[in-house]
């Protein structure tokens, strides 16, 4: 059977990763069958939770999603 994959993302108003690090805990602690691929990616935007990304988080996304696909 094929390992299960997971990556975990976020939007943030303010320069702050602890979504994304709760989200990665409670993978491991609740769904220890799922492999983390790459670490998760907290992304910021103008405004409060809305777009657009601020300036030179597109280019952190892409990186993102290319190390998944790699990955997988």
């Amino acid at each position: 059977m094929k390992e299960k994959s997971a990556a975990v993302f976020d939007t943030h108003a303010r320069d702050d990763i602890k979504t994304v690090q709760k989200m990665e805990k409670q993978i491991r602690e609740k769904l220890p069958s799922l492999k983390l691929v790459a670490p998760g990616l907290a992304a910021q935007v103008k405004g409060y939770l809305k777009g657009p990304l601020v300036e030179g988080e597109l280019a952190k996304a892409e990186e993102f999603g290319k190390n998944i696909s790699q990955k997988i």
